[in-house]
């Protein structure tokens, strides 16, 4: 089964993955890639695209950081804000994720709250060479 939409973009279900998934997934690839653009046109820099981590981070993280409660954790390009959320929730430290996307900062902002790290988590959402 296939699902298009716009002009020539469509997308099989077919696999193991979810429809919403990948629909979520392909409206996010379109998406970073409209955000960059428009930025290139406006003769800004463009340092990475969004890509969602896989949940396997923080165990990775663990083998190349040592965090502690009295630390700050700064997440640069910080997306939907998982990775903050989950260094707040694992350590008790502060966490500052800068997003230059208006949309992946709401989307980080929401997940703060319903996370109820509010008092861990600052997003800000501006570009990080700022």
């Amino acid at each position: 089964m296939n699902i298009s939409y716009f002009e020539n973009n469509s997308i099989d279900l077919s696999d193991n993955m979810s429809a919403l998934a990948k629909l979520q997934a392909k409206f996010r690839g379109d998406r970073a890639r409209e955000v960059h653009i428009k930025r290139a046109k406006e003769g800004a820099s463009v340092v990475c695209p969004y890509v969602a981590l896989l949940p396997s981070i923080m165990t990775d993280l663990d083998t190349f950081v040592t965090i502690s409660i009295s630390d700050i954790f700064y997440d640069l390009g910080s997306g939907d804000g998982r990775v903050c959320v989950d260094v707040a929730k694992k350590y008790g430290c502060q966490c500052v994720g800068i997003e230059i996307d208006a949309v992946l900062c709401s989307t980080a902002n929401r997940l703060v709250e319903e996370s109820d790290v509010q008092d861990k988590v600052s997003i800000i959402c501006d570009d990080i060479l700022n």
